[in-house]
């Protein structure tokens, strides 16, 4: 015979457990960031329930609310770009809208005037530069703005956008560095050295002024993970630099630019080892 007890007893072990749920602390996390509301959120028939407002805001949404046509309207809110950089010497300001971490949506006033450059992107938290120079040699200064990323190695790479001022603003285009270097340097690892070739000339690093084991070098240096820019005479240089393995760096290609063709070109390339002992410097012969 089966105990009758047996069905009631499921019953109030169902209740009991419904209970417990119901008494647990359910958190609200938007955004990796606990939030706290006036009303706690709620299990109720399997289902999560959360106040609305509290979720919206913190997604930086705007909440309201018809009584006449009971309706909730969430609308985002429109970010308006800040001034991230000033160059008071040429009245101008780089402003930008941050999110995730990044700036986007750039615009640059200078002046009365003002243009966006929508496609500029750079990380919040690094600076960003502006400078004042003629790099063009035409009797004006340009904007220079240099714009920090940060790669996946965690170093920093710089992009240089050069803006033209007058009766509009407008970019100038500045061959990128990893292009003109991988076009114009070639590299050959051998077993004592590392031989650099930039046109006709030769530049050999000894293999005793290397830190890394043999083991871990690269097969050919490898460029593109630090670049910078500077104005030096009123010329812009990028310097980008060489690892012969993941974690040393043995010195920077530097690139000198000219204003020609309606661009920046490069006009010099040159290597500047970080040791001083650099053999082979002459030019030779093809």
């Amino acid at each position: 015979m089966k105990p009758r007890w047996l069905i009631p007893l499921l019953a109030v072990l169902f209740l009991l457990v419904e209970g417990v749920f119901a008494m647990q602390t359910i958190k609200l996390v938007v955004n990796e960031k606990e939030i706290k509301t006036d009303v706690p959120p709620q299990l109720v028939q399997g289902r999560v329930l959360v106040p609305v407002r509290s979720v919206a805001e913190a997604l930086q949404a705007e909440v309201k609310w018809d009584e006449l046509s009971q309706t909730v309207t969430i609308s985002q809110k429109k970010s308006q770009p800040q001034i991230i950089a000033k160059l008071p010497e040429a009245k101008a300001s780089l402003l930008a809208i941050e999110r995730d971490g990044l700036y986007e949506r750039f615009e640059l006033q200078v002046g009365d005037q003002i243009r966006a450059f929508p496609f500029w992107a750079s990380s919040a938290s690094r600076p960003q530069q502006m400078l004042n120079y003629d790099i063009d040699q035409d009797g004006n200064n340009e904007i220079i703005i240099l714009l920090s990323r940060t790669n996946e190695s965690g170093s920093d790479s710089i992009e240089a956008h050069v803006i033209k001022t007058g009766k509009m603003l407008h970019e100038v285009y500045v061959d990128h560095p990893l292009a003109v270097t991988l076009k114009n340097v070639k590299t050959k690892i051998k077993s004592q050295d590392i031989h650099i070739r930039i046109g006709n000339k030769d530049i050999s690093i000894p293999k005793k002024e290397i830190g890394a084991a043999k083991e871990n070098w690269f097969s050919t240096l490898h460029f593109g993970n630090r670049i910078s820019y500077n104005v030096l005479d009123n010329r812009l240089t990028a310097h980008i630099s060489g690892q012969i393995s993941p974690n040393e760096y043995v010195g920077d290609v530097v690139i000198v630019y000219e204003f020609k063709d309606l661009m920046f070109q490069a006009a010099e390339i040159n290597f500047k080892p970080m040791s001083n002992q650099v053999e082979g410097t002459s030019p030779s012969s093809k």
